[in-house]
């Protein structure tokens, strides 16, 4: 089963807040558990050092992995965790 699942980034411009938009944290949460849950041997991403993909197209890397979109999916669950960690850090300073 081959996925396209695209950027699972939180990025923004300077100074955007997630945490003064409950709905778009709500909205992050809601859809990296749908992309974790996807059937996908084979994951495609934007970019490609997203998901290893051109290292896996020339062989240094198995090309099938079952638990891809999962790990895509916990990674940017993470990356966006450390977000909003930080962002309430600098609300607390």
């Amino acid at each position: 089963m081959v996925a396209y699942a695209d950027s699972a980034s939180t990025i923004s411009s300077d100074g955007y807040r997630f945490t003064d938009h409950p709905e778009r944290i709500a909205a992050v949460r809601q859809g990296l558990p749908v992309m974790a849950a996807l059937p996908c041997d084979i994951l495609l991403t934007p970019h490609s050092s997203a998901s290893a993909m051109m290292e896996r197209f020339a062989g240094r890397q198995p090309l099938v992995d079952a638990k891809a979109c999962g790990a895509y999916a916990e990674a940017a669950q993470e990356r966006f965790a450390a977000r909003l960690a930080q962002e309430a850090a600098e609300a607390g300073q």
